[in-house]
């Protein structure tokens, strides 16, 4: 919003100035006004048309510089009611002081008025304080007292309720930092969140205002996240839902894609794939390319695709998504992440080409931001390699690598906190022990397997599903793969 007062404070008052002189604009007079009111004063939903008087020297306002100056067309960025209002707030208010200040009292009042109800109806709390007091103090400065002490006593209630969004504000973002701090979310942290959401749940009963419902939704989904009770995740978005779409002119696109962000990731974790998919057709409409967390949600949706095995779905998600400038100026680390994503979809399409000029040496050196990942994207990274080396037949890169991931397991992996990780390099140590004989690897992996098949995703303090291709499905895709002519057994033959 500094940028918009830069504008009013500057160019606006810089116009009038030009236009009014030395001695300000000239008295009312009715064969000064203009004929056609102005578009500038529909757009700031002025209560009259303010007329445009001509200057005592002849000219007059140049009409299309003032609506150049305060009309923009704000609907091809700012899609909901309650982003263009929120826009609104700031910049009607400095118009009004710019009309009073100029010798327009009754129009600057008019505006003040109107949009005050406008800043009280959209629940732009900090705003109305700032108009109550605007007011305020224009009417104490007439001797209006009856009017004065009717504002007086709004700011007085706004200031509660300021007070209360603020503390709420407050505890929404302890959360995120606890949050954010730990890896494995301890039961202490547990707790933090649990009564941060319950602080926050008493204070919206007693002030229900949008930022603090807002903060309470936020805070309790977070709270069931990383307790892992996604069932709670689920209803507790449905709500959030529902509020948003009772109050329509308080709703904006964010909140909706957010709550589709945590619906996918629940659906991915508890392998509820048609669910989630319908939550995409629901949801789609909100996931705005020029939304910072556009990438973010998008990498969600690709997860649950490809979970899905919606390969065709998630190739022509991951080519848009590619092109894109956005993704182009993003972090290394995301890019590494995608480099990954695509790894695994030409594996899952068995894309010929793609396979063939597949390098696994060149493509575990391209990484840089997920060599700490160890638990993560790293891993992943291992993965395709030895898959994609079963695939090219590299023997002696494969002979190796058994002694390297039992090394990998034992210094980055624990059974309680990356239980499926390590299951999984277990069944793929199985290949080792068994000369890649897939029927016997399947046997003795069935314990394995099965555990696989029973359990959720890693939980992980990024909220982010890592497993590309769900580890009981590549395991069957490896399989698969070694049953195929010419595959199997290729190490025992080099062994003999």
């Amino acid at each position: 919003m500094s940028r918009l007062k830069k504008v009013y404070e500057t160019l606006v008052e810089d116009f009038l100035e030009k236009n009014a002189g030395a001695g300000g604009f000239a008295a009312k007079s009715d064969g000064d006004l203009l004929n056609t009111p102005s578009p500038f004063f529909s757009e700031i939903n002025a209560a009259s048309p303010l007329s445009i008087h001509k200057i005592k020297s002849g000219n007059r306002v140049d009409e299309k510089a003032l609506n150049l100056i305060a009309v923009h067309n704000i609907d091809k960025w700012m899609r909901n009611d309650y982003d263009v209002h929120l826009y609104r707030s700031e910049r009607n208010l400095l118009l009004a002081r710019v009309f009073i200040n100029k010798g327009f009292r009754d129009e600057g009042m008019r505006l003040l008025a109107t949009n005050y109800k406008m800043v009280c109806k959209y629940q732009h709390t900090a705003y109305a304080m700032l108009y109550a007091s605007e007011l305020a103090l224009r009417f104490a400065i007439a001797g209006k007292r009856k009017q004065y002490l009717l504002f007086n006593r709004a700011i007085g209630a706004h200031e509660i309720i300021l007070l209360s969004e603020q503390k709420c504000l407050r505890a929404y973002y302890k959360s995120i930092a606890l949050i954010g701090h730990n890896w494995a979310h301890s039961n202490a942290t547990l707790v933090k969140v649990k009564y941060l959401a319950g602080m926050l749940k008493a204070e919206m009963n007693k002030h229900p205002w949008h930022v603090n419902i807002i903060c309470f939704y936020r805070v309790q989904i977070f709270y069931f996240q990383i307790a892992e009770k996604y069932d709670e995740v689920i209803k507790t978005c449905g709500k959030f839902d529902q509020y948003l779409r009772r109050n329509k002119h308080l709703s904006q696109d964010g909140k909706f894609a957010e709550i589709a962000h945590y619906l996918l990731n629940a659906c991915v974790v508890q392998k509820k794939y048609a669910i989630g998919l319908s939550y995409i057709t629901r949801y789609q409409q909100y996931f705005h390319k020029g939304n910072a967390n556009w990438l973010l949600y998008m990498e969600v949706y690709f997860q649950l695709l490809m979970h899905a095995e919606k390969y065709d779905s998630a190739l022509a998600l991951y080519s848009n998504l590619t092109s894109t400038s956005l993704f182009k100026n993003s972090t290394v680390g995301r890019k590494e992440t995608w480099k990954i994503y695509k790894a695994y979809l030409d594996f899952a399409l068995r894309d010929i080409k793609a396979i063939k000029h597949f390098r696994p040496s060149s493509f575990l050196n391209s990484f840089s931001a997920i060599l700490s990942d160890r638990q993560g994207l790293h891993f992943e990274s291992l993965i395709i390699v030895f898959i994609y080396r079963i695939v090219k037949k590299d023997r002696e890169a494969l002979s190796g690598f058994s002694v390297f991931m039992q090394t990998y397991i034992k210094r980055n992996m624990s059974r309680k906190t990356n239980f499926r990780n390590y299951y999984f390099a277990k069944l793929l140590l199985l290949l080792y022990k068994y000369d890649f004989n897939a029927d016997k690897a399947e046997a003795i992996g069935k314990k394995y397997h099965r555990k696989l098949k029973d359990t959720y995703a890693v939980r992980r303090k990024d909220k982010r599903i890592v497993e590309v291709i769900p580890y009981e499905k590549l395991w069957m895709m490896i399989l698969k793969l070694l049953r195929e002519k010419g595959t199997q057994h290729f190490l025992l033959k080099q062994n003999a």
